[in-house]
């Protein structure tokens, strides 16, 4: 059944809600319709999910957004942005210097460290090439390889982590 002033219109079965109004804007048509127009007649308003950019959330029409993120991502629902999946049971489930401790990965503490033992995820921060050693020398709060040349220490890359 329509509201007042808009007639029940039907065609092969199908039957709709047509305002009486021929219009030329929308403050012409009820509430829900606006003006068509090529036609200059009200038609009922259909909502438009509005999805583009999120990957979780309302759409606005009061639905959901389809998760549409890659593996090893979880949509944030505050943002509705995708986020790597921190949650897991494994170190091997964890980003390249993290570690898995009590369901989330962590990152490893080697921070500034070249080389040295990480004690947080227990692995190593890296090994100093052949010929240097590993100092706290200029910086106590990280490890650093250095090579002693006749009367310098120069800082030499370490090996890959």
């Amino acid at each position: 059944m329509c509201r007042e002033s808009i007639s029940e219109v039907c065609d092969l079965g199908a039957c709709v809600c047509k305002p009486d109004v021929q219009c030329t804007s929308d403050l012409d048509c009820p509430q829900g319709y606006y003006c068509d127009l090529e036609l200059n007649e009200c038609v009922e308003e259909t909502c438009v999910p509005q999805c583009e950019g999120k990957c979780c959330g309302t759409n606005g029409c009061g639905g959901t957004c389809p998760n549409n993120c890659p593996g090893g991502y979880v949509c944030n629902m505050g943002t509705c942005q995708c986020e790597l999946d921190q949650t897991c049971s494994s170190d091997s489930q964890c980003p390249t210097m993290h570690c898995c401790r009590d369901g989330s990965c962590i990152p490893a503490a080697c921070g500034n460290m070249q080389c040295g033992y990480d004690y947080v995820c227990e692995f190593s921060c890296g090994t100093c090439p052949a010929g240097s050693t590993q100092t706290q020398r200029f910086n106590p709060a990280a490890l650093i390889c250095f090579i002693k040349t006749s009367r310098f220490w120069a800082s030499v890359n370490p090996a890959s982590r």
